[in-house]
């Protein structure tokens, strides 16, 4: 695991995690007890606190972003992002390049022009800077900031979509829709940078007009065709590393909620009971083969083969332990967190 904010080596922060032999990746999917309580380091949900007024001179007044249950997939949860709403996703070094693949669906709560999707901040040695990715409305085409990057591209509202977006080790922006190239900005025309600058972080479904290295002023509304997005957002992974086009592939093909590198499957699924646990802890799979377990601090305290989907820890003291779980080909298919009593 590389040694950077992007992805932490304290075990206090792999609650979501999975690694793969050639990039880390983070993961988050909204399910489980407020999971927005519970958001890895580096990650940060920023509530609404504007009141907004669209194209046909409605006030929404600010709602926070919240939890809810997606209606498309019975018992996943999803994101809801509400218009000055976003989820901030730090990036301390993002040199290497880095990849972030979610799942996307617009609220038709607004309907106007220029719709917020996803926005770069950060310092670029000179000035903060602000850069955007955004959909217009009536052809659903997606551009990269003012780069007028022309044609229309598949992607549009009310609609599930998966998206990968990469920045690459030469500062070149490319995204995926539902496994297919739709946009490909190269820094060599746009001198954008965004692989150089530091304190870089990414905001979800948002448009902003400033950025002053630590707050971001939402694009003013009344007036402006420029609006920020009403979005849910799910199933939030990334990269600190390019993918390739065959793992975008790969990605997509094995679903939304299952991410897969080198054939390793990320097992949403997964899950422990009882939890907390004073004696046996259950897996809800025959999956696991084996299982570390560490401390809260990063202490390695357990290392134990899985039998019949149950591991005693009797042993343990009462506390927070990280149990991380291997398959039979000894892959680490899934992190997870249990209270000892």
């Amino acid at each position: 695991m590389k040694t950077n904010y992007f992805f932490a080596t304290a075990l206090t922060f792999l609650i979501g995690f999975t690694s793969y032999s050639q990039g880390e990746l983070f993961y988050l999917d909204f399910e489980g007890s407020d999971p927005l309580t519970n958001l890895p380091t580096g990650v940060t949900n920023v509530n609404s606190s504007t009141t907004v007024r669209v194209k046909d001179n409605t006030d929404y007044p600010p709602v926070n972003n919240a939890v809810e249950a997606d209606p498309d997939e019975a018992g996943e949860n999803e994101l809801f992002l509400d218009f000055h709403g976003y989820l901030k996703i730090d990036v301390e070094n993002p040199s290497n390049g880095f990849s972030l693949a979610y799942d996307y669906r617009r609220n038709d709560d607004n309907d106007d022009w220029w719709l917020g999707f996803l926005s770069f901040v950060g310092n670029d040695g000179v000035e903060n800077r602000l850069e955007q990715l955004l959909i217009r409305e009536w052809d659903g085409q997606l551009n990269f900031g003012d780069v007028n990057t022309g044609g229309n591209k598949p992607i549009g509202f009310l609609t599930n979509y998966h998206v990968v977006v990469i920045i690459n080790e030469s500062g070149d922006l490319i995204t995926y829709v539902n496994g297919a190239e739709v946009l490909n900005v190269p820094n060599t025309t746009t001198n954008h940078n965004i692989n150089t600058w530091t304190n870089a972080s990414l905001l979800l479904s948002f448009k902003g007009s400033d950025f002053d290295g630590t707050d971001v002023t939402p694009e003013p509304e009344y007036q402006t065709n420029a609006r920020d997005a009403r979005a849910f957002v799910d199933n939030i992974a990334l990269f600190d590393r390019t993918l390739t086009p065959d793992e975008v592939t790969e990605i997509f093909n094995n679903g939304n909620n299952t991410l897969s590198i080198e054939s390793q499957i990320l097992k949403n699924s997964l899950s422990i009971y009882p939890n907390p646990v004073r004696e046996v802890l259950n897996f809800s799979s025959q999956d696991v083969k084996s299982v570390d377990v560490f401390s809260i601090s990063g202490a390695k305290v357990l290392s134990k083969e899985v039998t019949n989907a149950s591991l005693d820890l009797s042993s343990l003291e009462a506390g927070t332990y990280i149990i991380q779980c291997k398959d039979f080909d000894g892959n680490k298919i899934k992190i997870l967190r249990a209270i000892k009593q």
